[in-house]
């Protein structure tokens, strides 16, 4: 939990950097996947004789040329970018993670997590009211309204191999409006 608290606070100091960048380095990453799939699949079907040596040899140049550029400009992005992304992680996982430590944790964990999510407590009764973190306000805005379309899918009561085309591209669909 110490180590997670280190991580998440240096999380937060560099979230000024560009999420456009972090987004453009996962989407080039993507990209490299996509094109070094399709090679595969090209040499699948030379294999199977669905395509001549010919056609084989220039679709194979164009991947392998596309593949090299990709990364070429993966290992360009900026370092800061990177770091965004691993800082990126560290929030999703305290997101994930932190209703059940606040549950089960501690009483250090927890006030670890309240540190974590706000400043300048006010216990008033029984409720504890705080400040949120600038990190936390599009987190606490736009929760209610994913979740409801999450629940309304009714993807927690349908296993994932179970779901239909249409669940999934719904569910994408959340994904895509939650990462903006």
């Amino acid at each position: 939990m110490a180590r997670w608290n280190h991580r998440l606070r240096k999380a937060r100091e560099s979230m000024g950097l560009s999420l456009a960048g972090a987004v453009k380095l996962l989407n080039e990453t993507e990209r490299i996947k996509l094109t070094k799939s399709q090679l595969h699949e090209l040499i699948r079907m030379r294999f199977k004789k669905l395509i001549g040596d010919e056609q084989f040899k220039t679709e194979k140049k164009e991947l392998k040329v596309e593949i090299k550029g990709l990364e070429g400009k993966l290992e360009n992005s900026s370092e800061k970018e990177k770091e965004l992304i691993r800082d990126t992680e560290i929030y999703f996982d305290f997101i994930t993670y932190s209703h059940y430590w606040f549950l089960n944790g501690t009483l250090e964990d927890k006030k670890k997590i309240a540190h974590a999510l706000g400043s300048n407590f006010l216990l008033k009764g029984r409720e504890l009211t705080i400040e949120p973190s600038l990190w936390f306000i599009p987190v606490k805005n736009g929760y209610p309204q994913i979740e409801a379309e999450y629940l309304r899918l009714e993807l927690d009561k349908t296993k994932e191999l179970d779901r239909t085309d249409e669940q999934n591209e719904a569910f994408e669909k959340i994904i895509c409006k939650w990462s903006g």
